[in-house]
């Protein structure tokens, strides 16, 4: 190799590195410009959702699932017919008289992701897929003044505990507009 192959060997590598290091950058800085939640509205509610996530809104509410495309749901609605503590043991009726498979309260009581919240835990098999799969589920019920509200949470056993502080972080959000 000559001394001159040698030297455009080392350009060729040269503009080859600083084009890696441009674009290296370049998705650096529009990671860092994205928005990472936005607000969605639907009718009086409101709620911080991460940007990724897909939303449909409705006159009942909010219905949320993640980027990932996997079977997690949130909903967000107003509900009546109760007040706060009665909904989270009418919610555990409902699932009952739904049959879902092999329903199993895991908890309820209060809640610390909202002043004096509610909130019911429970497992159950959806057997809609081809392969019936564990899920769980997690509603939270408050009052914001006359007004109570649900926030539902479920999703597949295995990725329960990666959305759970998304959930919970959304729940925290939520308002109610007068």
């Amino acid at each position: 190799m000559t001394a001159q192959q040698t030297k455009r060997f080392g350009d060729v590598w040269w503009v080859l590195a600083m084009g890696v290091v441009a674009l290296i950058v370049g998705v650096v800085i529009e990671a860092s410009a994205r928005p990472s939640e936005r607000t969605v509205t639907s009718g009086s509610l409101s709620a911080v959702v991460p940007a990724g996530w897909l939303v449909t809104s409705d006159l009942d509410g909010l219905q949320l699932s993640d980027e990932f495309g996997s079977t997690t749901e949130v909903s967000i609605s107003i509900v009546t017919g109760y007040p706060t503590s009665g909904q989270a043991a009418a919610a555990g009726e409902r699932h009952a008289a739904q049959g879902l498979v092999l329903y199993r309260l895991l908890s309820q009581g209060a809640t610390d992701l909202r002043p004096e919240g509610t909130t019911l835990s429970y497992a159950f098999v959806d057997p809609l897929p081809d392969v019936p799969q564990p899920k769980l589920g997690r509603e939270v019920y408050w009052s914001v003044g006359a007004t109570v509200v649900s926030a539902r949470l479920i999703a597949a056993a295995d990725d329960f505990g990666r959305v759970e502080p998304v959930f919970a972080d959304i729940v925290r959000s939520v308002e109610v507009q007068p």
